[in-house]
C-alpha cells in the first residue's frame, strides 16, 4: 500500500550496481595486469595503461568512491524516513472525515510542529518573499480547518518530517514517535529478515538476544550518521571499508528500510481497520494460493452493518489477533459466482458459492483468518 519504499530500493539497487562496477573495473584491471605479459603492442599499451593511469588513481578513486557511497546512502535513508512519514499520515489523513478520528500522536503533534515549520520556512534565506508568503498561508490555513470540527481539513504534511538532528537510532524513534509508532528500530527488529540480515553483517546466530541485536542496530545507524558528517565536512579518513564491507552496509541499510516499510504499513493496515465500517464474510472454506483466491459457501449469516453488496475495488482486510501479523490489507480485484461467472459486484447474501481474488498473497495459515470487506 505504500510506494515510498519502492523509489528508496531503486535508488539503493543503483548504489550497489554502481558498487559491483567499481569492484569488477578494479579486477579485470589486477587480472589484466597478470595475464596479458606479451610484448604485443596491445599488451604493452594496456600494461603501461594501468602501470601509469589506474594504479595511482586507485586509492584516491576508492576514497571518493566511498565517500560518495556514503553520502548517498545517507541521503537515500533520510529522504525514505521523511517520506514515509508523509505517505503514512497522508493516507491516514484519506479515511479520516474529521481531524478528531486521526491516531492521537498525530492530533497531539500536528500545532506544534506547524509552528516548527512556519519557523523554518522564515528561515530558509534562498526561497523568495511569493514562496514564503504562499507557503505560509497555506501551512496557517491547514491548522485553522485542523482547528474546527470539520470533514475538509489539510494536515501539514511536511512539519511532521521535520527533524533538527541527523538521523540516527534516538532521532529516528522521535521521527515515528510523534506519528504515534513508538519504538520503531525495536519493532523492526521483530522482523525475521531485517534481523538475519543485521546478524549476518557481524557473523552471529540470528537467535541471539535481542539486547545485543538491538546494541548492533544503535551502533550501525549511529554510525552512519558519523561517518556523513565527517565526509561532509572534510575530515579525513584513515579507515575507508572495503568494498565487500561497504556492500554489507548498504544491504543492511536496504533490509532496515523494508523492516520500517512492514512496521509502518502494519500501522497503517491496523489503524485502517480500527475505523472501518466492515462487513464480515467469516473464514474462506478455501484457498487457492496459487492464484490468490478465498472461496466461500452461501447462505451464511452476514454482519452487513446497512450494507448488502461487495464491489471489485473494495478493501479486504484477513484478520487473525493471535498471529504477529494480526491485519492483512488489500483490494478485491475480482469476484466470481458459481463458477466462472464473472462479477463486478455481489450482492449478500448469496444463493450460490462465490470466491473472491485479492492482490495480497494467500498461505495455507489464512483459513484461520476473520475476512472482512470495508465499506466507508
Amino acid at each position: 500500500m505504500l510506494q515510498s519504499v519502492n523509489g528508496f530500493l531503486e535508488s539503493i539497487d543503483s548504489l550497489l550496481a554502481h558498487i559491483e562496477f567499481e569492484n569488477d573495473r578494479n579486477m579485470f584491471f589486477q587480472s589484466g595486469s597478470k595475464k596479458y605479459v606479451g610484448d604485443s603492442e596491445l599488451e604493452e599499451e594496456f600494461r603501461w595503461f594501468v602501470e601509469n593511469k589506474i594504479r595511482p588513481a586507485l586509492i584516491n578513486s576508492k576514497s571518493f568512491t566511498y565517500k560518495n557511497a556514503i553520502i548517498s546512502l545517507y541521503g537515500y535513508l533520510e529522504n525514505y524516513l521523511e517520506e514515509i512519514v508523509k505517505e503514512y499520515i497522508g493516507a491516514i489523513e484519506k479515511h479520516c472525515d474529521q481531524f478528531t478520528k486521526l491516531p492521537s500522536g498525530i492530533k497531539k503533534n500536528h500545532l506544534n510542529s506547524s509552528i516548527e515549520l512556519i519557523n523554518k520556512v522564515q528561515k530558509v534565506k534562498a526561497s523568495s518573499l511569493e514562496y514564503k508568503n504562499r507557503t505560509l498561508k497555506e501551512i496557517v490555513r491547514n491548522m485553522y480547518t485542523c482547528m474546527h470540527d470539520g470533514s475538509n481539513f489539510s494536515v501539514n504534511l511536511d512539519a511532521f518530517a521535520l527533524h533538527t538532528a541527523n538521523f540516527r537510532y534516538d532521532s529516528i524513534h522521535a521521527l515515528f514517535q510523534k506519528i504515534g509508532i513508538t519504538g520503531i528500530s525495536k519493532k523492526c527488529l521483530e522482523k525475521a529478515n531485517f534481523v538475519r540480515e543485521l546478524a549476518s553483517k557481524h557473523s552471529i546466530d540470528s537467535t541471539v538476544d535481542r539486547k545485543v541485536l538491538t546494541s548492533l542496530l544503535i551502533s550501525e545507524l549511529d554510525d552512519l550518521a558519523q561517518r556523513r558528517n565527517e565526509i561532509a565536512h572534510g575530515v579525513v579518513l584513515n579507515d575507508i571499508e572495503s568494498l565487500d564491507l561497504l556492500r554489507s552496509r548498504i544491504l543492511l541499510v536496504r533490509s532496515y528500510g523494508k523492516a520500517i516499510n512492514e512496521v509502518v504499513s502494519d500501522s497503517l493496515n491496523q489503524f485502517l481497520y480500527s475505523i472501518s465500517k466492515k462487513i464480515y464474510l467469516g473464514k474462506p472454506a478455501k484457498l487457492f494460493q496459487k492464484i490468490n483466491v478465498f472461496s466461500f459457501l452461501p447462505n451464511i449469516e452476514y454482519d452487513c452493518l446497512g450494507e448488502n453488496e461487495i464491489r471489485v475495488g473494495d478493501l479486504i482486510y484477513a484478520e487473525n489477533h493471535k498471529s504477529k501479523e494480526k491485519i492483512i490489507v488489500g483490494d478485491i480485484i475480482s469476484i466470481r459466482k458459481g463458477g466462472d461467472t464473472s462479477l463486478d459486484n455481489l450482492s449478500l447474501p448469496p444463493s450460490d458459492p462465490y470466491s473472491i481474488g485479492v492482490n495480497f498473497k494467500i498461505t495455507s495459515h489464512m483459513s484461520n483468518r476473520d475476512i472482512y470487506v470495508a465499506k466507508q
